[in-house]
């Protein structure tokens, strides 16, 4: 039980952790679509200091910054990736630990069932012997 229930903290942990990672995701998206949109309307007619170029350099600027920011989120998703591996393989591993020792406890209480009726059976006749020396 005590294994289970740290087990399901950790998995608990990583699910706010994967949320939390998700939501900076799902953001970062946005950001990506909203910029695109606004990008694609800029014509090389409506620039911000007149020049075709500066509208360019503005959204360059930004595909930049938002391709970093990505970058910058691909690490510590391939980190929750490979935790949430290492957690999911120590799960099963407990849970195939946990069926095994069920199995075993069930096994030893039959066999403890068998030696306990076996018990009262020699117990039996041995009063039955005591009672025909007497």
């Amino acid at each position: 039980m005590k294994i289970k229930s740290h087990l399901i903290l950790q998995i608990e942990d990583f699910h706010k952790q994967y949320q939390s990672f998700y939501s900076l995701y799902e953001d970062l998206r946005g950001e990506v679509r909203k910029n695109i949109f606004k990008n694609k309307f800029i014509s090389t007619s409506e620039t911000i200091d007149g020049r075709p170029e500066s509208a360019r350099r503005v959204a360059m600027y930004e595909g930049k910054r938002i391709v970093q920011k990505k970058d910058d989120l691909d690490g510590p998703a391939s980190s929750f990736n490979s935790k949430i591996e290492t957690q999911f393989t120590e799960k099963r591993k407990l849970e195939e630990r946990i069926n095994f020792m069920s199995k075993k406890a069930k096994e030893l209480k039959g066999k403890n069932s068998e030696l306990e009726a076996q018990i009262l059976e020699l117990e039996a006749a041995s009063k039955q012997k005591d009672n025909n020396f007497s």
